[in-house]
């Protein structure tokens, strides 16, 4: 009975320590509810400023009791009598680089005080903020006129790396402000003036801090009651098809009223610009860009004159840029202008093309080709169409200078025959693509049998100096200088049976290998 009774006080004896040591933390409410506080936290400290939180399990009011010695809080947050579970005390004009106590305290609705343990903190070394240098002297048309807006440009450098606006003073009694860009960013602003007459720009530049720099050095406009600006450009003259990293050139002109020179600034849609240098109006100029992206791009230009003044833009010309191999360099929907037959001895067998719409691979358009093949002639065992690309580029190679580089580039070429151009079983006929270079030495690609299915068959070849099986290849053949394509078709070697017809020819393209 009496170890028993021993027990018993011990167990007592514990709780009522333990009860003590927890009183500044938290309390027992009438409901016998524990209330306390967890998860305390500061963050974004600064010099002068740091935020302090922590969590309740009780709805309850926030405070933040501090100072700069240990267990003495002469200072207040002021209560926030918002009952939340939640807390968030922002400590404002504090002293830099100097260590805080704190405790959190908290009320519920029922009056219970929450306290946390001391925490403490220390505030960051003092910042000093630098203002951005001086802008640039703003740049842009020292003539204007009445009501047209005018673009001016500046930058400036901030020491600390801020974000930075500008302030423009136009010199009328009106400002601008602009949006905040990166330090050393260009920035541009227009305005517009609403009388005649000498107007002196400057600039200020303001970081996100709130710093202010020096004024800029001035710039004047004399603004005149009209001037009038340049005509709008014609549409960019230029290719509707490119190639992903290939350059080409754009043409257009317009004239000046003022007979004033003029500028060209051509837009490429996407987000490059280019300005010609200045020339008489009614000059016909152009521009060469090259997209480094494929897709739909729609290029526009307008003109400037010597004094700042702009026309508007004229209509865009769109260009469709894809990879190499994506057009087809003759597909025929145009017309067959440049093809022309063989007409050498020994090489008769085509007799004359014609532009068909009875037939096509793709679109609406095919070449057709007639032949008349002769067995043990000495003319029309073969016969061939041709064309010369100095003189009719292929779609997408406007802009490029021939003879061109056709090294490891396969050339496709689409076929399409009656049956009866498939010749005899054992001695079929055939097609080859073949190319010529600068000094007119060929290549001549794998004869490809021609298909007895009325049906359209691919034949191809890989340009290189080596010989084709089945076909041929002169020694001094140069894949890097090609001028000249074409498509050949002849009788199966000891073929008995003539053929006169035709094929059609269609969508030849080329890809890089």
């Amino acid at each position: 009975m009496k170890n028993k009774l021993v027990y018993m006080f011990l167990v007592c004896f514990l709780i009522i320590s333990s009860c003590q040591r927890d009183r500044r933390v938290a309390k027992v409410s009438s409901s016998t509810q524990l209330s306390f506080v967890t998860e305390v936290n500061v963050k974004d400290i600064t010099d002068t400023r740091a935020t302090i939180c922590w969590i309740t399990n009780e709805l309850s009011t926030s405070e933040v009791i501090y100072g700069t010695s240990a267990k003495s809080y002469t200072n207040t947050s002021g209560e926030d009598c918002t009952f939340v579970t939640t807390h968030t005390i922002r400590l404002v004009n504090l002293q830099p680089q100097t260590k805080y106590f704190f405790k959190v305290v908290s009320r519920t609705a029922s009056g219970e005080k929450i306290e946390s343990d001391e925490g403490v903190f220390m505030t960051k070394k003092q910042f000093v903020n630098h203002p951005p240098t001086t802008p640039t002297k703003p740049f842009g048309p020292n003539v204007g006129a009445k009501n047209y807006p005018a673009e001016f440009y500046t930058s400036a450098i901030d020491p600390d790396g801020d974000l930075v606006r500008f302030i423009f003073d136009w010199g009328d009694g009106q400002t601008t402000t602009t949006e905040y860009v990166y330090s050393g960013d260009l920035i541009v602003s227009s305005h517009s003036w609403q009388e005649p007459g000498t107007y002196r720009i400057k600039v200020k530049a303001e970081d996100d801090s709130g710093s202010i720099s020096n004024e800029s050095d001035s710039t004047e406009i004399v603004v005149f009651e009209k001037i009038d600006p340049p005509n709008i450009p014609d549409i960019p003259a230029g290719p509707s098809v490119g190639f992903k990293g290939v350059s080409y050139s754009f043409f257009t002109i317009t004239d000046e009223p003022n007979n004033y020179k003029i500028k060209y600034v051509f837009d490429w849609g996407d987000n490059t610009i280019t300005e010609t240098q200045f020339f008489e109006p009614r000059k016909i100029i152009y521009a060469q860009h090259k997209w480094d992206v494929t897709g739909e791009y729609y290029v526009k230009v307008k003109a400037v004159n010597v004094y700042g003044i702009s026309s508007s833009w004229s209509i865009p010309a769109m260009i469709r840029v894809t990879y190499f191999g994506q057009i087809i360099q003759y597909g025929f929907e145009k017309g067959i202008d440049g093809w022309r037959i063989q007409n050498l001895a020994g090489n008769k067998g085509v007799t004359g093309i014609e532009w068909s719409e009875e037939t096509a691979r793709s679109g609406n358009r095919s070449m057709k080709v007639y032949v008349n093949l002769i067995p043990s002639s000495s003319d029309n065992t073969k016969g061939e169409v041709w064309i010369d690309m100095r003189y009719y580029p292929p779609d997408g190679f406007q802009d490029i200078n021939f003879p061109m580089n056709m090294e490891n580039k396969r050339i496709v070429c689409w076929i399409k025959a009656p049956p009866e151009a498939f010749g005899e079983e054992t001695h079929a006929n055939g097609v080859q693509i073949f190319v010529k270079d600068a000094n007119w030495y060929s290549r001549y690609s794998e004869f490809t049998i021609i298909q007895p299915t009325n049906e359209w068959f691919k034949v191809t070849d890989v340009v290189n100096k080596e010989t084709p099986y089945r076909g041929f290849c002169d020694n001094n053949f140069d894949p890097k200088k090609v001028q000249v394509l074409g498509i050949k078709i002849g009788l199966g070697e000891q073929s008995q049976t003539p053929y006169q017809g035709y094929i059609y020819v269609d969508d030849i393209y080329f890809l890089e290998e």
